[in-house]
């Protein structure tokens, strides 16, 4: 998906409720896929070289639509079959035919839409958003990938963003972290803060006490003082 110099894709989730038509619906998409990847790969294999996009259409799109695919979700099934195709021909076209496992949909932008609380995708299929993230906002909203794991349905939402504005770092500085003490500072100047452990050890200027003996011996000086503390009876 191509973007602009000064713009950036970003990525928004959102966790969906799955209803059992959404997920027929990813089934019939998988079916889909790998019956197009099966075609894809046979027409490779005879031909010498993969099919191209208009042929993929005519052969594929009527079928996928007698699956149960609307329209717009057809075409974007045999076009990600294409690109599965195109990969595995790239490597070689070694071992056998790509099997698409996973259940998700790719969804182009004129197949969805967020509304009030609920994805609507094309066909009818309608669904409550539980949660989506808050950034980017502002951004155009382009395809997303509708993707059920674990029994989770969630909408990956490819957002398009304008590229954050470079910052100038106006310093440097140093930073050296020891046992007692944290410098840190430049040419010009330095700064020297305690650390915890010399606060806590209460060690003084001994130089041989490490981090742990420091916390163990806080601990072992709070049970002191718990077992120090008058019991008192309860009276009944």
């Amino acid at each position: 998906m191509a973007c602009g110099k000064d713009k950036l894709l970003a990525t928004v989730k959102a966790k969906v409720e799955p209803t059992p038509e959404l997920i027929e619906l990813l089934k019939r998409y998988r079916g889909g896929l790998n019956m197009a990847i099966k075609w894809a790969v046979e027409e490779a294999r005879a031909k010498g070289h993969g099919p191209t996009l208009s042929e993929m259409h005519k052969a594929l799109y009527e079928p996928l639509k007698a699956m149960g695919l609307p329209s717009v979700i057809a075409q974007e099934c045999y076009r990600e079959a294409l690109a599965v195709v195109k990969s595995y021909i790239a490597k070689g076209a070694r071992g056998k035919t790509p099997v698409v496992r996973k259940l998700h949909m790719r969804l182009r932008r004129d197949a969805y839409s967020v509304k009030d609380g609920y994805l609507h995708v094309t066909g009818g299929h309608r669904t409550r958003i539980v949660g989506m993230e808050e950034r980017y906002k502002e951004g155009e909203w382009r395809e997303a990938r509708l993707v059920y794991r674990g029994g989770n349905l969630s909408l990956y939402i490819s957002v398009e963003i304008p590229r954050p504005m470079p910052i100038t770092p106006r310093g440097v500085i140093t930073v050296n972290i020891n046992k007692r003490y944290v410098y840190y500072g430049n040419s010009q100047w330095m700064k020297k803060v305690e650390t915890p452990v010399e606060r806590l050890c209460g060690c003084g200027d001994r130089r041989n006490v490490s981090p742990r003996s420091a916390l163990r011996r806080t601990a072992r000086r709070g049970v002191r003082e718990r077992s120090s503390k008058p019991e008192y009876a309860i009276s009944r």
